[in-house]
């Protein structure tokens, strides 16, 4: 497989909405689809299926293991996962049923949906209408509901906002006090409890925008110098003490950190910043655009035939920075006077 995005029926399994990110991958549709039309485009409308697990014994006779199943494909009979013989399978059809709620009922858009690593995963990602705003009303940020569910016990059913900078492509994402970014997605089985369900997200998103944006407002009316920018690059990330090694000194992890905060101050009197230059706003972005399109790549083990870009976008849809994120977002927020 030679992306990340399910190819397993030798096309690409995803579609987007506008354009396809993610290294080109995936089919320009038109807006306006439906889920089932969706989920064929995008491949995921694949049903699971489970069969007992176990092991062949030596005089060739299978041996079942009483407490574990395999979930499989039905179209193409390929594995997805090892899991109990009590875990729940969600149909893809069934854990996107509520996103067609906030389609039809609410307005948001299909912006993305797809197959990760043969199926184990999918997910979809929905724009909030009339969601369009700008923080300190200079800086424009677009806001998104991204879902994933897995089939291999790897990911739970959520749903996780996010908002887009689209001056430089970075995905905002921060742990606000008293509303959080992510919630789980209760198992719909009738349509009242799928609009039960969208009306529950709308509201939730529609809180966490409104919290979003008073702390952003807060972050972009207080300045920072570039002296206190530098100072609290050191903070964040402390130069680290070189200690003798076998070779000589650690000067990798000093070299390391040299770039990184190198890099960092070029971001932060880059063009992308110029709107909010000198504002605790633009310390976080600073951090956000490294983390999502500077920061080194590391090709671990299942990924060392990906593309870096490709990588990245796979890092912003499973949240691997999300952490720093958050630390940084809640460590400006103590600077506000």
């Amino acid at each position: 497989m030679a992306h990340a995005i399910d190819q397993t029926r030798s096309e690409i399994g995803a579609f987007y909405g506008r354009q396809t990110p993610w290294h080109q991958l995936g089919t320009i549709v038109p807006d306006g689809l439906h889920l089932e039309e969706a989920m064929k485009a995008s491949m995921t409308d694949f049903i699971i299926n489970r069969r007992p697990a176990g092991m062949m014994s030596a005089d060739g006779t299978f041996v079942p293991l009483d407490d574990k199943v395999i979930n499989y494909r039905e179209d193409t009979g390929a594995p997805l996962g090892v899991t109990g013989k009590d875990y729940e399978i969600i149909q893809n059809i069934e854990a996107f049923a509520f996103l067609e709620e906030l389609v039809g009922a609410f307005g948001y858009v299909w912006e993305a949906m797809g197959a990760l690593y043969g199926g184990r995963q999918v997910f979809a990602v929905l724009k909030v209408p009339n969601g369009d705003t700008a923080v300190s009303g200079v800086d424009e940020i677009l806001p998104f509901i991204f879902v994933r569910n897995s089939c291999d016990g790897s990911t739970k059913l959520t749903s996780k906002a996010s908002f887009i900078r689209p001056v430089c492509a970075n995905t905002v994402r921060a742990a606000l006090n008293g509303v959080g970014e992510e919630i789980s997605i209760r198992h719909t089985k009738n349509a009242r409890d799928r609009m039960a369900e969208a009306v529950r997200h709308d509201e939730h998103f529609t809180a966490y925008k409104r919290a979003f944006l008073a702390e952003a407002d807060r972050l972009a009316q207080t300045p920072m110098s570039n002296a206190e920018f530098d100072a609290w690059l050191d903070e964040l990330w402390p130069e680290p003490e070189k200690q003798p090694t076998k070779s000589g000194t650690n000067g990798k992890a000093h070299s390391r950190w040299e770039s990184r905060k190198a890099e960092l101050k070029g971001l932060w009197n880059s063009p992308t910043q110029a709107n909010i230059a000198g504002s605790l706003w633009a310390a976080e972005q600073t951090v956000v655009e490294w983390l999502d399109w500077q920061q080194p790549v590391r090709k671990t083990e299942g990924r060392s035939h990906l593309t870096e870009d490709f990588i990245r976008g796979l890092r912003s849809l499973e949240g691997d920075t999300d952490d720093v994120k958050h630390k940084v977002h809640k460590k400006l927020l103590e600077r506000v006077r």
